[in-house]
């Protein structure tokens, strides 16, 4: 092959590559920011439920909420660590353009939120964790047809 074709081979090589939309990145940072931040947490509390336990006399674990919280049986919060993880893979791959990361992370978050709902606060539905959610969805929906 000589140098000419070779160059015409580069160029339309470069014309296919996709790039990532600038929103995009940025729903995905705040993604990668949120959902790590929650997989440390649930994991935390799975891990250490009973040491949490332990603590919830001390004036420093004084919190509002933390009943509910600590009556939540600690394998619940592994659960959810584990869907954590699919919503931190499935962003890697809306990342890397690949629409499988969508539909990975859209039922990670329907886990996540049915989870809450059931388990974690079942008096009550967790309105704004579904909102978020949803808007994260759609955002990151708006974004399909620039993956693979």
């Amino acid at each position: 092959m000589n140098n000419t074709e070779e160059n015409n081979f580069e160029e339309e090589a470069d014309s296919r590559i996709k790039t990532r939309p600038v929103l995009l990145s940025v729903v995905c940072v705040l993604s990668f920011i949120g959902s790590g931040m929650m997989l440390f947490s649930f994991s935390m509390l799975g891990l250490f439920h009973d040491t949490f336990v332990q603590m919830k006399d001390l004036p420093q674990f004084q919190m509002a909420g933390m009943e509910v919280i600590l009556a939540t049986p600690p394998n619940i919060f592994l659960i959810g660590a584990f869907f954590y993880l699919a919503t931190i893979f499935g962003t890697r791959q809306m990342w890397n353009l690949k629409k499988i990361g969508f539909h990975v992370y859209t039922l990670s978050q329907f886990a996540l939120i049915f989870l809450s709902s059931f388990y974690i606060f079942s008096d009550h539905f967790p309105s704004g964790d579904l909102m978020l959610s949803a808007s994260f969805v759609l955002l990151y929906a708006v974004f399909l047809k620039d993956m693979a």
